[in-house]
């Protein structure tokens, strides 16, 4: 593969990515075929990728492939691998390559290998001339908080003043600043958002009137009678709501959130008038129209004037106290890239002469605009390789899009695939080929079409066997009697005690289930579900049939029992002579108090002061230590870890503890104040 210009590699799952990055890596190291000509230092090799976990890992495969060309240059030969194999038969001075791998495994802790935001902060910091970047600019400002702070002045400055009507309308829209915060979250950290349709001059006063004089037609005209002998469909909302609509009309508010005001417009009535009817037009139709309209026009610039509001807020607050949040690091570098007579661009790419992003199907327009600009094609001596696969892509909540890759994959100079699959067995990738075969089934083959890929020369005997049959890629097991289940939970309930009796049938050696040879085991079954009601089914139909499992989330923290029974204990902490709230405390699951120490509080004056002064010790080492301390030292004085690893799935509980400790600890340093911090 030539090393020049901007290249795409598409990767399907388990096609060896990463071992072509470090394959890539030797031959960058030892100057084989490049544009350069001459080898590159190891970190003047950029490599980009997504997560700080994906970093060290990739820093790890890269060290331990150098440390294997090296093996190989010193002994003079490696059979087994035939890239490290190729690279010393066509070596013309293998004592030089030897030393340059050596410096390179010397050095691997000077390796260029970031996260992308990682990336844009070294270089912000290391380039603050040519970047535009305040020198002492923190870079660790806690975007949640900010945005916090700025919904929090939005509802004050911005909500509350307005008309009545309107704001009503706006509360609807967002009852609270955390609604407002989450439903806004998604476009305040955008690159060139252009939001549609645009912001109107509608006058808040005069869709008020228009409203009342609406209703005052409809009363006046009795309309709801009227209609009952229009030609409506009788299932359909504008026959059934007319009641509904007449009392509306008779009240004294317009609520111009109601449905009713959709219900009655001209395009609802349109579409429940009755084949060969007659749409009904009287004056008060007409204007329900306008008012309909007018509350879509209001709406739309609701929502303009809160977005230009927070982030105009969110600015504010950031230039006041001088920081920057992980995606101003991305927005900061892109401007000052593109930045008209820059230097910047040509800066970077002299450092680093060449860049592989990975995951490439999961950046956005302001990354993509960093990267394209600094290699640009017409410079000779740069490229840029991206590695992705658009079926993977898993970020759109961070503003990635898939257009975004579609564009570089229309521009690349060349495009290459590895279609061979080195984790999975004949069957699985023939079965997967077969579902995915279809037409059009992205919506756009030409910029996604489904690359089939080939099982690798060694994994072609790879088998699942059960009883001595080889099993099936994909089997589907489908409930056909669903209705006589009162609820959701009972199916659940169902199919996981299916799912669990599989499950030991695979494991217990009755059938002799065995993968590529070897038995299967209970680590190597997954259950996959979507909620977190079916993993504690699927655990409950597991432990009841002896099965151990360990349950393995992304969900928030915060939405675990545990964060609600940490918050009883610190208000107990807050309020430590405040028995009702530290009962509370004890009677939590997480304290493991049993019933009967509760009670004794009751009865025994010495064990009420006692644990009074225990909870006042915390409340004082959180004053003078902070919360992370503090926690710490309930956790060892209550022996919490060594009572839950006693308990199934006890582990979980004690990791989720941990998780809440340090996310409590590093907002206590932003957040002042112990009841704020609990908040």
């Amino acid at each position: 593969m030539p090393l020049g210009n901007g290249q795409l590699i598409e990767a399907s799952a388990g096609t060896g990515k990463t071992y072509t990055i470090t394959n890539l890596c030797l031959r960058l190291l030892l100057g084989r075929d490049s544009p350069w000509q001459r080898p590159l230092a190891i970190n003047e090799i950029l490599i980009l990728t997504f997560t700080i976990a994906a970093t060290d890992e990739l820093k790890y495969r890269i060290s331990k492939r150098i440390e294997e060309a090296r093996l190989a240059f010193r002994i003079g030969d490696d059979d087994d691998d035939i890239f490290i194999r190729h690279l010393l038969e066509t070596s013309s001075d293998s004592s030089t390559d030897l030393k340059l791998l050596t410096a390179a495994s010397q050095l691997i802790n000077e390796a260029s290998i970031f996260t992308i935001h990682g990336f844009c902060a070294r270089v912000l910091g290391e380039q603050t001339f040519e970047s535009g970047t305040l020198f002492d600019q923190e870079l660790n400002a806690e975007r949640d908080h900010l945005l916090k702070l700025a919904v929090e002045d939005c509802y004050r400055t911005l909500i509350m003043p307005l008309q009545e009507d309107i704001r009503q309308l706006a509360l609807t829209l967002w009852p609270n600043p955390a609604m407002l915060a989450r439903k806004l979250s998604p476009f305040l950290f955008r690159g060139e958002l252009q939001a549609l349709p645009a912001q109107t001059a509608e006058d808040a006063n005069e869709l008020v009137c228009k409203a009342r004089k609406a209703q005052a037609l409809w009363r006046d005209g009795d309309l709801g009678g009227t209609l009952l002998n229009a030609d409506f469909k009788k299932n359909l909302k504008p026959y059934r709501r007319l009641e509904q609509m007449t009392a509306f009309c008779l009240s004294s508010n317009i609520d111009l959130d109601n449905e009713l005001w959709k219900i009655y417009a001209a395009d609802s009535l349109a579409g429940a008038v009755k084949k060969g009817g007659d749409l009904p037009t009287y004056p008060a139709l007409e204007l329900i129209t306008e008012v309909h309209t007018g509350i879509n026009a209001a709406t739309t610039n609701l929502w303009h004037q809160v977005y230009a509001s927070v982030s105009s807020l969110m600015q504010h607050h950031k230039e006041t106290w001088n920081k920057m949040t992980i995606d101003d690091l991305l927005t900061s570098l892109a401007e000052a890239v593109n930045r008209p007579g820059s230097s910047l661009p040509e800066s970077m790419a002299d450092r680093w002469p060449i860049a592989m992003i990975d995951e490439f199907q999961d950046t956005d327009n302001i990354q993509n605009s960093i990267f394209s600009r600094v290699y640009q094609d017409d410079i000779k001596g740069h490229a840029l390789l991206m590695i992705g696969d658009p079926k993977q892509a898993i970020y759109s909540f961070r503003g990635a899009d898939v257009y975004t890759y579609i564009n570089a994959r229309r521009l690349s100079s060349k495009l290459h695939n590895l279609d061979v699959n080195w984790r999975s067995s004949p069957a699985i990738i023939e079965a997967t080929n077969t579902l995915f075969q279809q037409d059009n089934v992205f919506g756009n083959d030409s910029d996604m079409p489904f690359v089939s890929v080939k099982p690798a020369p060694i994994h072609v005997d790879m088998k699942m066997m059960v009883a001595g049959v080889e099993c099936p890629p994909y089997q589907l097991f489908v409930i056909e009697d669903p209705d006589r289940f009162a609820s959701v939970a009972e199916l659940t309930e169902r199919a996981m005690n299916y799912a669990a009796e599989q499950t030991v049938s695979l494991i217990n050696g009755e059938r002799h289930a065995s993968l590529n040879g070897k038995p299967v085991t209970a680590g190597g079954i997954a259950f996959l579900v979507r909620r977190r009601a079916d993993a504690v089914a699927a655990q409950r139909a597991l432990s009841s049939r002896g099965v151990q499992s360990v349950y393995l989330t992304l969900e928030s923290v915060f939405l675990q029992d545990t964060a609600d029974d940490l918050k009883l204990i610190l208000e107990a902490i807050l309020e430590p002579s405040n028995d009702q709230a530290i009962k509370a405390a004890l009677a939590t699951r997480l304290m493991q108090t049993n019933a009967a120490e509760i009670d004794r509080l009751n009865h025994d004056i010495q064990a009420q002061q006692a644990v009074h002064a225990e909870f006042r010790s915390y409340h004082d080492m959180w004053l003078e230590q902070d919360v992370a301390p503090m926690l710490n030292t309930l956790m060892e004085r209550r022996q919490l870890a060594q009572t839950w690893l006693k308990i199934p799935n006890g582990e979980r509980q004690i990791t989720n503890l941990r998780h809440l400790i340090e996310i409590l600890q590093k907002q206590s340093g932003i957040i002042k104040g112990m009841y704020q911090l609990i908040k």
